[in-house]
């Protein structure tokens, strides 16, 4: 039996009665597990919409059930607490003062990687602003960009290009040198990692001044590919990171 889509199974929940609305806050939806990247195979039950920011929320996150073929006509009938899931993932990013040199409070996203749900539901909202016109290619920063790209060229089913430190490539690369608040450095990337025209979203864990990130859109511009933006889940924003982009759509999950 061939599995139903998306759409169809919502439109089932509604003719059904099973998707109603139960507060002003957040609506009851079936929550399912993809297969296929198209198609759906339906938990059998359904979750509210607050339980975004728990821990034991069932894949995928609300973001995709939103935003995956879903019908225009419905998702204005769900709302969703954006709070609880911010106020969920701020909770799990840890301050580590001093580090990597001393005056710097380093902004550690390992303690929101080792639980599973919300990786799943950061990954869902790095994704949601470039669901429609979606990117060939994601191009993700060492080193943290690199969980959060891999999941997201899943996500939005592309290819993944990768920039790294200088020396780390075996082949030919271009390269581009960039200041940060703590000191210089360079990225690099493979000369045939994108093509001419190709759109490209580029992707790191934090935007602090803006130089990795300018650098990142160089190297993308370098190749002759279009740079769709830039997508990250921390912005410090006190450090103006935005002033040093030229206009580059910047998404940010989480603002300091």
């Amino acid at each position: 039996m061939q599995a139903r889509t998306l759409t169809d199974e919502l439109l089932e929940a509604v003719r059904v009665g099973t998707l109603s609305d139960i507060g002003p806050c957040y609506t009851r939806v079936p929550l399912g597990v993809f297969v296929s990247g198209r198609s759906a195979a339906w938990i059998a039950r359904t979750v509210r919409v607050r339980e975004v920011g728990s821990s034991n929320l069932p894949a995928p996150t609300i973001f995709s059930c939103l935003t995956r073929r879903l019908p225009r006509w419905l998702i204005g009938s769900v709302s969703m607490d954006l709070s609880a899931v911010e106020s969920r993932l701020r909770g799990l990013i840890r301050d580590v003062p001093d580090f990597p040199t001393p005056g710097i409070v380093f902004k550690d996203i390992t303690t929101l990687l080792k639980d599973g749900s919300a990786f799943r539901v950061a990954v869902g909202a790095l994704c949601e602003p470039f669901r429609e016109d979606r990117p060939q290619m994601l191009a993700a920063i060492e080193s943290r960009g690199f969980p959060f790209g891999a999941a997201m060229a899943l996500e939005l089913e592309c290819g993944l290009a990768l920039m790294r430190k200088p020396g780390r490539l075996p082949a030919a690369t271009e390269r581009a040198h960039y200041d940060l608040e703590y000191g210089s450095d360079s990225l690099e990337i493979h000369c045939d990692a994108l093509q001419p025209g190709q759109r490209v979203l580029v992707v790191d864990d934090l935007l602090a001044t803006g130089g990795t990130a300018r650098a990142a859109v160089e190297l993308v511009e370098r190749l002759e590919a279009e740079v769709l933006g830039i997508s990250v889940l921390i912005e410090l924003s006190f450090l103006e990171g935005r002033k040093q982009l030229d206009g580059t759509v910047v998404h940010s999950v989480l603002k300091y």
